[in-house]
């Protein structure tokens, strides 16, 4: 049966799992990561940060300003594979693409998972809300890294943002980390879950667990991504 996209939200999420579950077991890791204080407010679509940069997101793009509120880069997502990045002072266009491997691992089930979540009905208006995830069951998981060529954190934020299709507010403590120890890559899993809510009715879950190992260990965070599909 076709189906097609009804509404979808994000979620910001430090995974609360048991010892049991093998696929989550480096959840459990405290990650070393700045504070994500460096964030001075996140208003509607806006996120400011206390250097007075901003990243505002829009439908299409997110835009990254400097703190004379002048637009530095502009960032989109031309595909699943590859995000387009334009420098506004310089002119100078860049296509970041991602490396992505799937990964063959038993189905396993996703209950008693307390998350935080995210709600953006459009792009500008963000609503925070708490919610359980229960009774999803493993679909795929596919690894995943790109290059990250940037010291600054609403560039960063941006560009995984976009890859990930979530709010770029639920990015930064991801992006925070990653610019805080120089990194040169980021590494991420994608775990795809669904379970139906009806019957002309599913729900679908990816979680996005990053780390920052090319082997995909020390894990740093969990962003989570919930749609429902109609049809």
């Amino acid at each position: 049966m076709k189906y097609y996209k009804y509404f979808t939200c994000s979620i910001a999420a430090t995974m609360l799992i048991t010892a049991t579950d093998p696929i989550y077991a480096e959840a459990n890791i405290t990650p070393n990561q700045k504070s994500e204080l460096d964030v001075k407010s996140v208003n509607g679509n806006t996120v400011e940060f206390n250097n007075g940069e901003k990243a505002v997101q829009f439908n299409n793009k997110i835009i990254t300003k400097n703190k004379d509120n002048k637009v530095e880069f502009e960032v989109y997502k031309i595909d699943d594979n590859n995000v387009k990045v334009i420098n506004k002072k310089t002119g100078e266009t860049e296509t970041i693409s991602k490396d992505s491997e799937d990964v063959v691992s038993p189905q396993k089930s996703e209950d008693s998972i307390n998350v935080q979540q995210t709600s953006t009905s459009n792009s500008n208006n963000i609503n925070y809300i708490q919610t359980k995830s229960s009774g999803y069951k493993f679909n795929y998981q596919r690894k995943n890294s790109t290059n990250l060529r940037t010291n600054r954190v609403s560039l960063a934020a941006s560009i995984l943002a976009s890859f990930a299709g979530v709010a770029v507010s639920v990015m930064v403590g991801v992006a925070t980390y990653y610019v805080s120890t120089k990194a040169k890559q980021a590494f991420w899993i994608e775990k795809v879950y669904s379970k139906p809510r009806g019957k002309h009715r599913r729900s679908v879950k990816t979680n996005y667990v990053y780390y920052k190992y090319h082997n995909y260990t020390k894990h740093i965070k969990t962003i989570s991504k919930v749609r429902e599909y109609v049809g």
